[in-house]
């Protein structure tokens, strides 16, 4: 279910399959959560305060550049669609109209999409566009790395059962 609070910061939400999955909490962030499920640390390229995290190497400014370049880091690599890949697994980055990073959504295990809000919760969407807004803007570059071989299986499995879920319907 979706907050009505929720459903008015993020119009495409709702019809996007959006639920919320955990209370609000601002401990860790987008970044962290997409990059490493990380729920104990905030990860902030242009800041050196307490309670930030980046990762030694990784550039600092807080462009788009910057969290590709993060991401390059973990093991993805650019690439052109946010489609389900059984042997990939996936992030979307955003940027807002100036050209500037807003957020990042991380692809579960199954294919939906998982993103932290801010200091708000987190929600899954079934899409990266789903979430949409005039805060975060719309997903700017997708990447993929290589799943581990468990991974691929039950990937596998969700895509066959998403398949079948659609041929039921149609019958």
């Amino acid at each position: 279910m979706l907050s009505p609070e929720l459903a008015q910061i993020y119009p495409r939400l709702a019809a996007d399959g959006g639920k919320e999955k955990s209370p609000k909490t601002s401990k860790y962030n987008c970044v962290a959560w997409a990059a490493a499920w990380d729920k104990n640390n905030w990860w902030q390229p242009d800041t050196f305060e307490p309670g930030m995290y980046w990762p030694e190497g990784v550039q600092r400014d807080g462009t788009i550049q910057c969290f590709i370049c993060l991401f390059e880091t973990l093991g993805y690599h650019k690439c052109d669609s946010s489609k389900m890949e059984i042997f990939y697994e996936k992030v979307a980055i955003y940027e807002n109209v100036f050209g500037e990073f807003k957020h990042v959504a991380r692809e579960k295990i199954s294919g939906v999409w998982w993103s932290k809000l801010g200091e708000d919760q987190d929600v899954y969407h079934n899409t990266p566009e789903g979430l949409e807004c005039s805060g975060y803007g719309k997903p700017k570059q997708i990447l993929k790395r290589s799943c581990k071989p468990f991974v691929v299986f039950v990937r596998t499995i969700f895509k066959f059962a998403s398949i079948f879920k659609k041929r039921a319907n149609i019958i």
